[in-house]
């Protein structure tokens, strides 16, 4: 229940007419780090902590729920170096790890209101650094 009063409460903060909403910015900043991760395999363009946190944030968007194996996965990490990133985005508050009531070998990783605020902070810093939003 928490993640619907969280996706309603980030929804409301991306609906903006002064530019691009947060969501399509963040889909579209995270299709270029793919992409840049493609062509330079041997240089990290953008840190794995915030790949994860791209990715938490737009699967919240989309109504998904994601594993600790799909969150290393987004990143482009194994599942064990992705658990120890997921400590570090947890000891920070960004994310914090649910129990999968079906499936007591699963833990879904989610953000927490003060994540969310944060991925959004950066996605409207960045944004308006590349002049996409009027201000």
């Amino acid at each position: 229940m928490s993640v619907v009063v969280k996706l309603a409460s980030a929804t409301s903060r991306v609906m903006r007419d002064d530019g691009p909403d947060l969501i399509d910015f963040a889909r579209a900043f995270q299709r270029h780090a793919h992409r840049s991760a493609a062509a330079l395999p041997d240089v990290r363009v953008v840190g794995s902590d915030w790949l994860m946190l791209l990715e938490i944030y737009i699967a919240l968007h989309d109504g998904r729920r994601l594993s600790v194996s799909g969150v290393s996965s987004a990143a482009g990490l194994a599942s064990t170096t992705g658990l120890r990133h997921i400590d570090v985005l947890t000891q920070s508050g960004l994310v914090r790890r649910s129990a999968d009531w079906d499936d007591k070998r699963r833990t879904w990783i989610v953000l927490t209101d003060q994540g969310i605020i944060a991925v959004e902070r950066v996605l409207e810093s960045l944004a308006n650094s590349l002049g996409l939003r009027k201000h």
